[in-house]
């Protein structure tokens, strides 16, 4: 439940609090959506309901603060709920945790985890169940050190940094929590931390898959909090520029640990994948089961050669294929070429008088100092500071096209996929020329309906990229067919041109033809 100071606290950073006012459970203030000198916005302070009183205002319609947060910063409602709800957490009072001391020494020492790895080592009954059930060698358990607790009746896995203790995974496979953690050392941590250092990172769910996995050759890692676990901004580093494997349970806390991570990482790893079991039993499978089934890690290896690679979700630059068509402006719909290049033959029959401005490099920077925000945002990934060119094949040219000053920061913001944030600062370094033109295939081009024996007229928007195009001429012009951000229709955006001969210009009036035209004159 999200508490009223942190409801007043939010929206405070959203609006213009030196013109609200509060009345009760009322907050009063100017519309942070639209140009507003009155006071239209209202919230609801117990609840965070929200409402604008301005038609065509996209708030008009009130919602939640969730709603609103996705609204003005144009994130995903799962975004914003997972922002809102971390920084509810800080704001909010809660019960005082006691947290060990820097000095507070683990309470277990190397003895004790020796001394219950010979618990099971001693004990061949147990290494057979070991062997059974979770696919452990001998070898496994002595590299890991897992060992036996009697007294709990849990098996331990401890967690280990540079030979220094800071917690043990106490796991039992038919107790409720199945793993828990020393009291005060239960921090999310990666393990083993010694794996981080490879090119091909594998991220498990769970302490059990990922000895397994190791076990099999694989390079795995687990996060110690379980599928809810989080990527810290400071482990980001160790994923730069590898390859990043996510492997986590076949159910619902499994499929949203993994897309959770993946997330984190997509803007940061060479490239990632998130791969899916193909199992059905037993409830909540894991990649144990997938072993215990048959599978082999070779078959592993294929499953992950078919999983497709996760793209990232900021705007950036559009894999466009180099491939240029030749064909005519009526024939892109008709082949399909969206996404793709052509070369066509058009002829400019309007023009409008002014063209666009639009940044041709745009750089933010910021200094990381926004808490967890930093961990999901792409200028936080590439430590505080990321340029992105602006050129034909970006999706966010035509969205940056025709927006005032408030919603081209939107546009920037979603580009760099910066949260609630505004620690930042935008630069654009360059700018382009757009010219929106009018254009119809030029006059050889013109198809004829063989019934009707009409021309077929088709009229199509271009975006030019350059000098203007001048109405009444002819040219030949490399596009990339798009649609458009605002209604999907499909435009064209043009990035290369030359003035094309047609048969129009070629026409030559020879005394021959003046000849034959005589049947014509009057007498």
């Amino acid at each position: 439940m999200l508490s009223s100071e942190y409801i007043k606290q939010f929206y405070s950073k959203h609006i213009n609090m030196d013109k609200g006012t509060v009345a009760g459970d009322e907050l009063r203030a100017p519309c942070p959506y639209h140009d507003d000198k009155d006071p239209s916005f209202s919230v609801n302070l117990p609840t965070g309901m929200y409402k604008c009183f301005v038609q065509g205002c996209k708030l008009f319609d009130g919602g939640n603060i969730y709603q609103f947060l996705s609204i003005v910063t144009q994130i995903t409602l799962q975004e914003a709920s997972d922002i809102i709800n971390s920084e509810n957490e800080e704001v909010s009072p809660e019960p005082v945790k006691k947290k060990p001391s820097a000095n507070k020494r683990f309470p277990y020492t190397q003895d004790d985890i020796d001394e219950r790895m010979h618990a099971i080592l001693d004990n061949p009954t147990m290494i057979d169940f070991l062997k059974k059930e979770m696919l452990w060698t001998e070898d496994t358990i002595r590299k890991f050190e897992i060992g036996f607790d009697t007294t709990t009746q849990r098996y331990w896995i401890p967690i280990k940094e540079n030979d220094k203790i800071f917690n043990i995974r106490r796991y039992s496979p038919s107790k409720d929590p199945k793993v828990i953690s020393v009291t005060g050392f239960g921090t999310t941590r990666l393990f083993p931390a010694d794996n981080l250092e490879g090119d091909e990172i594998y991220i498990m769910e769970g302490e059990k898959d990922c000895i397994l996995a190791n076990q099999l050759g694989l390079n795995a890692i687990t996060l110690t909090g379980g599928a809810g676990g989080a990527i810290q901004s400071e482990w980001k580093k160790y994923f730069m520029d590898k390859l990043v494997f996510v492997c986590y349970d076949v159910d619902q806390a499994g499929r949203e640990g993994s897309q959770k991570i993946a997330g984190t990482l997509v803007h940061v790893a060479k490239a990632l994948k998130v791969v899916v079991l193909p199992l059905k039993e037993p409830k909540g499978a894991d990649f144990t089961d997938y072993i215990k089934a048959g599978h082999t890690v070779q078959d592993f290896m294929a499953l992950i050669d078919k999983t497709q690679v996760m793209e990232q979700k900021h705007d950036g630059p559009v894999n466009i294929p180099d491939e240029i068509h030749e064909t005519s402006l009526d024939q892109i719909d008709a082949k399909k070429l969206f996404y793709r290049r052509s070369k066509v033959n058009v002829r400019v029959i309007g023009t409008e008088s002014s063209p666009f401005i639009i940044p041709r490099r745009i750089t933010v920077t910021c200094n990381k100092d926004n808490g967890k925000h930093c961990a999901v945002c792409r200028v936080g990934d590439k430590n505080g500071r990321d340029t992105m060119v602006i050129d034909e094949s970006s999706q966010a040219l035509l969205s940056l096209i025709e927006t005032g000053n408030k919603d081209r920061s939107v546009v920037i913001k979603d580009l760099f996929h910066i949260p609630s944030c505004k620690k930042f600062t935008i630069e654009e370094e360059d700018h382009h020329s757009i010219n929106r033109v009018s254009v119809i295939p030029a006059i050889d081009d013109i198809k004829f309906d063989e019934e009707t024996q009409n021309q077929k007229y088709v009229e199509r928007e271009l975006y030019f990229i350059g000098d203007p195009l001048i109405a009444n001429t002819d040219y030949e012009v490399e596009v990339l067919t798009v649609p458009s951000p605002k209604d999907q229709s499909m435009v064209h955006i043009g990035y290369k041109v030359k003035y094309a001969d047609s048969s129009v210009e070629e026409f030559q009036l020879t005394p021959e033809l003046m000849k034959q035209l005589e049947v014509f004159q009057c007498k």
